[in-house]
């Protein structure tokens, strides 16, 4: 198939170009300095030029929780209008499938159990969470009334919390696993005895893969009768605490991990029902162990490349 990537050097989007090329399909993946899917005129002509047969919509603005709460209205508004205008614009190409990703941000605070599709809506967001939540509920209930009105096959991903070689690594900004690498390895570094952390590590995340969530991807793009909304995630979770001490391993990290709660927790449990993917035979072949170390050495790749193209020092 003809697939238009938007997002294709993102954390996601990096894993699906290559693995939809290995599987044969002709795969265009503008980048954001060419295509702002945020702007209908650009998206519209790269639409008309290469007719593709699906669109995989995985161009977001994303961060952690520090993030989030800095940038709430960028957030909103950003993740909302590029959604909305990317599947307003194939909706009027009458391109045959769109595949946009959720997140369990959308998803209430305070659920003590795996969420469901149901639960959208259902009671307030956590509060850190509200300006990329409502952007990403805008978008899903958009392709919703499309494919329920005939007038868009919109694929819904759901996918849980994404680590991986193409993340970025933020200390202050970063998702919670890439922004531990950086932490950490600074404080390896210095040699320090003891890394303070925010909260105080109980919240539970379950973490997968971004090549794994890349593998369901196509896999809901090649179902027959796919539902309206699949969640992927790995069906466990762990402690926050638990995620730091792999993350300490990964890294060679030794010193003492501290949990004084400078920063919220967020909400307390995000796991996600992922029953109909686990249906369709996939499961995640990367393990926490081996994923934080592939991607603690993309961090140390990326390190090497700043220096490099750094005035002063390349030769």
């Amino acid at each position: 198939m003809k697939a238009l990537l938007f997002g294709g050097s993102g954390l996601l989007g990096s894993e699906l170009k290559p693995l939809l090329e290995q599987s044969g399909d002709e795969v265009l993946a503008p980048a954001h300095s060419e295509v702002d899917c945020r702007d209908r005129a650009q998206v519209q002509e790269v639409v008309r030029r290469f007719q593709p047969e699906v669109v995989i919509l995985s161009a977001a603005r994303v961060g952690g929780i520090l993030a989030n709460i800095r940038h709430g209205s960028e957030y909103l508004y950003d993740n909302a209008l590029l959604n909305l205008v990317t599947l307003k614009v194939c909706e009027e190409a009458g391109v045959p499938k769109v595949l946009l990703f959720g997140s369990s941000c959308m998803y209430p605070g305070g659920l003590d159990r795996p969420m469901t599709p149901g639960d959208l809506m259902a009671a307030p967001l956590e509060p850190t969470n509200v300006g990329y939540g409502v952007g990403k509920i805008a978008a899903v209930l958009y392709a919703q009334f499309l494919r329920r009105e005939g007038r868009c096959q919109a694929l819904i991903c759901v996918p849980t919390n994404l680590y991986g070689n193409g993340d970025r690594f933020s200390a202050e900004e970063g998702h919670l696993v890439s922004s531990l690498i950086v932490k950490m390895h600074r404080a390896k570094e210095e040699g320090r005895p003891a890394l303070e952390l925010w909260g105080d590590g109980t919240p539970r995340r379950d973490f997968l893969h971004a090549s794994d969530a890349a593998r369901a991807c196509l896999a809901i793009l090649r179902a027959e009768n796919p539902p309206e909304v699949v969640h992927v995630g790995s069906g466990r979770d762990l402690a926050v605490h638990e995620i730091a001490q792999a993350v300490a391993r990964a890294v060679g990290f030794t010193g003492e991990l501290l949990f004084r709660g400078s920063v919220g927790n967020g909400a307390f449990r995000k796991l996600l029902a992922s029953d109909w993917i686990f249906e369709q035979g996939w499961k995640p072949q990367v393990t926490l162990e081996e994923g934080l170390r592939c991607a603690y050495r993309s961090y140390l790749s990326q390190l090497r490349s700043e220096v490099a193209v750094s005035p002063g020092v390349a030769g």
